[in-house]
């Protein structure tokens, strides 16, 4: 199964068409490459990945962390 397989969604093509489905697909498809990109370039650098940076602020978010000074 391909990237574009994943994010082809037969029902909304049938509602809004296929050429605008392709399109958001093809941008999923990008972005999902643009963070691979970036999650390499941090994980290189001995950084947290995008995920693991997000999964941490939702946690400082639910223990009322966030924004503390």
């Amino acid at each position: 199964m391909t990237q574009m397989d994943k994010f082809f969604s037969k029902e909304v093509a049938d509602a809004i068409g296929v050429g605008p489905v392709l399109q958001v697909a093809d941008l999923a498809r990008q972005m999902r490459e643009t963070m691979d990109r970036a999650n390499a370039r941090l994980v290189a650098a001995g950084r947290p990945t995008l995920q693991e940076q997000s999964s941490r602020v939702e946690q400082l978010i639910a223990s009322g962390e966030w924004g503390d000074n």
